[in-house]
């Protein structure tokens, strides 16, 4: 018999083995996998539930709601983030899915909430019923497509007089900065130093005055992306460049079946003019994960955004991933405008 309550911290041993028997499938399959602590990742993004599905006492589905505090019109507002529906395989052909996406939606609109969003692998066909205007939810609007480049660790760094580089604890006037940055999204977090603990910052000063910066963070602790599957040109392409690697040891390249070692771009920002030093920083990031033996630099940029030819001229992959949202309370004006301009999503902590 089929029960389904929220989750408990004692749960984290069963919802681990459930996430190893769910990879993310799409053009490139990877399995997220959340060692030591499933909870941990969720934390992270905000004020968080955990709906499980349970059958005898053990786990066999799952899904999750995160709070978190996004610019929508440059006005804060909550909205909530959909993950980790996962599914144990033998039961995919009954009504489990369709029991936890019901409860989920009764949960959220006793919440107040409106807004809700979602990114999914683009190429999992698995889920797009939820995004159909089915199972307890209102039809979902497709927000395009986030293009994850993962950017091959950078050898060298730009070396420049003009202006000043250097690490930098996070602190009001880099929050500023950033804030004032992203306020050219109509989708886009609020930082706070909560928001970006455990992180790394690097700052360009021109003048004294801050021009530029710069946030990466590793997130192993929390999450391991296990590279699962490649399309065949991209399989040929990392072989390709593992065995030139043993004779020039240049990169550090993934191998099917381990976790690949990501250094995450979280936040940035630049002032007007400044492209120049923004590269600079993008290389010492790289050069970071280069000197750190990471597989890849990573930042995800939505497709209609400009600032990402600052990341398409370095060497990359790309694994895109495709982004959904719907208004619980039918405000189709809002979603329209949210779709209509620029969005942003901090993929670490997808």
């Amino acid at each position: 018999m089929i029960i389904i309550r929220k989750a408990c911290s004692s749960d984290n041993e069963q919802l681990l083995k459930l996430t190893s028997l769910t990879p993310m499938t799409g053009e490139i399959s990877l399995r997220v996998d959340r060692n030591p602590d499933f909870f941990s990742l969720l934390n992270k993004r905000g004020q968080s539930i955990v709906l499980v599905a349970e059958d005898f006492g053990n786990i066999v589905g799952c899904f999750s709601a995160s709070q978190s505090t996004i610019l929508i019109n440059g006005i804060p507002e909550i909205v909530y983030y959909l993950a980790d529906l996962k599914i144990d395989p033998s039961f995919e052909r009954k009504t489990l899915t369709a029991r936890l996406l019901h409860k989920m939606a009764d949960h959220i609109r006793e919440s107040g909430a409106d807004l809700l969003f979602c990114t999914i692998a683009k190429g999992n066909e698995k889920v797009l019923p939820l995004f159909a205007g089915r199972l307890g939810f209102p039809r979902f609007i497709l927000t395009g497509t986030f293009r994850v480049y993962q950017i091959i660790p950078l050898k060298r760094k730009i070396k420049t007089l003009k202006y000043s580089i250097h690490g930098q604890d996070i602190n009001d006037e880099v929050l500023e900065l950033y804030n004032g940055f992203y306020k050219r999204y109509q989708y886009s977090p609020v930082f706070s130093r909560d928001i970006l603990q455990e992180t790394r910052t690097f700052v360009a000063r021109y003048d004294g005055n801050l021009v530029a910066a710069l946030t990466v963070a590793d997130m192993g602790s929390s999450k391991q992306n296990v590279l699962i599957k490649l399309l065949l040109v991209l399989r040929i392409i990392v072989s390709t460049c593992r065995l030139i690697s043993r004779i020039i040891p240049l990169f550090n390249f993934p191998v099917i079946g381990e976790p690949v070692r990501v250094l995450y771009i979280r936040a940035f920002a630049f002032t007007g003019g400044r492209d120049d030093v923004f590269d600079a920083l993008i290389r010492l990031a790289g050069n970071l994960a280069f000197e750190e033996r990471y597989h890849y630099l990573a930042i995800g940029i939505h497709e209609k955004d400009s600032v990402a030819m600052h990341f398409t001229k370095y060497l990359h992959f790309t694994f895109n991933s495709q982004g959904f949202i719907v208004s619980m309370k039918g405000n189709k004006d809002k979603v329209n405008k949210i779709v209509d301009g620029l969005l942003y999503e901090d993929y670490s902590l997808v």
